[in-house]
């Protein structure tokens, strides 16, 4: 898991927390039901109206399998599919079928089932790049979600702080004005907050992610075409790198090849 997605929820709530005792506050005074209801329950009615059920639950878990996935091994996916290349080049396709029981990628295991099984190159490519497109789909849809939360959340933010001024306004008691006042105003704390803290990050997060999964993806294709062509190794490492930054280049790749 990549410890920068925790690590930044986890500071911006300590910060938040340093800030208030630094100013001689009461954590606990700032922890409202009605502002939480006000915020939370509009989210949660505002994406109901957005989506079907089924499709919130199903992004929410896939937003949070992409947020504290693993960090993606470019390289490492390149030495792997190098190092296929070359034992197919010395003993035949068939010599995977050993090698697809250790994968563990699903995506890649499928693909490396397609070569051993001697589908054609062209349907090998036409189904994998169907499942990346529904991939790209899902992950959209999810973003999507995290994205309405993110512009949502302010909105209820003001409708929670304009009906607490209303209840305030509707009976002025000089005695209770700033207790109402900062209960109103809670609920614009929690709205904005988690918007900014939380939904749009995650969003970019959910992005980077997203991207960095696909490449993965796009390169297993790549290479397991270049396999299942006979390609030579070293041909095929030297494409593959062609994916990757410059200076990434000089890890990637067995150096083998005929």
């Amino acid at each position: 898991m990549d410890i920068g997605t925790p690590l930044g929820l986890v500071g911006t709530l300590v910060l938040i927390l340093a800030a208030i005792l630094i100013e001689g506050g009461n954590p606990v005074a700032f922890f409202n039901i009605p502002a939480l209801m006000t915020v939370g329950g509009g989210l949660s009615c505002a994406l109901l109206v957005a989506y079907p059920l089924p499709v919130i639950l199903g992004a929410v878990g896939l937003a949070k399998q992409l947020l504290f996935m693993p960090k993606v091994d470019v390289v490492g996916t390149i030495n792997t599919l190098v190092e296929m290349c070359t034992l197919v080049r010395r003993d035949g396709l068939l010599a995977l079928d050993q090698v697809v029981r250790k994968v563990e990628d699903p995506f890649l295991a499928k693909g490396v089932q397609f070569v051993v099984d001697g589908m054609e190159p062209e349907l090998t490519k036409e189904i994998l790049h169907l499942d990346l497109e529904q991939k790209k789909h899902r992950h959209h849809q999810a973003r999507g979600i995290i994205d309405l939360c993110g512009g949502v959340a302010p909105g209820y933010a003001l409708i929670g702080t304009l009906v607490g001024l209303v209840a305030m306004l509707s009976d002025l008691d000089p005695a209770t004005v700033g207790h109402k006042m900062a209960l109103a105003l809670i609920c614009t704390l929690y709205g904005v907050g988690t918007s900014n803290a939380v939904f749009i990050p995650a969003s970019r997060n959910l992005e980077y992610k997203s991207e960095q999964e696909l490449l993965i993806n796009e390169i297993m294709v790549e290479g397991l075409l270049g396999i299942q062509a006979g390609e030579n190794p070293r041909h095929l490492e030297d494409r593959l790198k062609a994916f990757l930054p410059i200076s990434q280049r000089a890890k990637a790749g067995t150096g083998g090849g005929e």
